[in-house]
C-alpha cells in the first residue's frame, strides 16, 4: 500500500504543481513539502485535511490507507445520518480490538489524537447527528493464571 509521501508526491504531480507551488498554496514552506515527500515528517492532521480538500480526494486515500482515489463527498446532515453502515460497524469493531492490544502510552497518544479530531469536529460543526450506542466487551487474561492452567 502507498505512503502519505508517495500519495502527495503523486497528487502535486497530477496537479502539475511544483514544489514552491503547493507550498504557496496551502501556507507552508517549499522545504517543508520537500521533507513530507521524501518521508521523514508528516503534516497535522488538520493540514492533512487541508491537503485532501485541496486535491478534492478522501483522507484515507492521501494517508495511504485506500486506494479509491474518487473525490471526496461533501453531504448534509441528513444524508451524514444515515452514512453509517455494518462495514462501520465492523470498522470500529477493528479498530477497538487493534487498541486493545496497545501499550499504555500508544494508547494514550491515539486517545489524545480522537479527543482533539472530536474537539475540531465539534467546533467545526461537522459531528455526525446521530446518537450510536456502542458497546465494547474486553476480556483481561491474567498470563500467570493461564500459564498455571496448562
Amino acid at each position: 500500500m502507498a505512503t502519505f509521501a508517495t500519495r502527495l508526491k503523486e497528487l502535486r504531480g497530477k496537479s502539475g504543481l511544483s514544489q514552491p507551488q503547493l507550498a504557496q498554496e496551502i501556507g507552508v514552506t517549499k522545504q517543508t513539502i520537500s521533507l513530507w515527500e521524501r518521508g521523514p515528517r508528516r503534516p497535522d492532521f488538520q493540514t492533512m485535511e487541508n491537503l485532501s480538500d485541496f486535491f478534492n480526494v478522501k483522507l484515507g486515500y492521501l494517508l495511504g490507507e485506500i486506494d479509491d482515489d474518487s473525490p471526496a463527498v461533501e453531504m448534509d446532515d441528513e444524508s451524514t445520518a444515515r452514512v453509517f453502515t455494518e462495514e462501520d460497524d465492523r470498522e470500529i469493531e477493528h479498530l477497538t480490538s487493534m487498541m486493545a492490544q496497545l501499550s499504555y502510552d500508544t494508547l494514550r497518544i491515539v486517545s489524545a489524537t480522537i479527543a482533539e479530531a472530536y474537539r475540531l469536529d465539534r467546533e467545526k460543526g461537522n459531528l455526525r447527528p446521530d446518537k450510536r450506542e456502542i458497546s465494547v466487551r474486553t476480556k483481561w487474561l491474567d498470563e500467570d493464571k493461564e500459564k498455571s492452567e496448562v
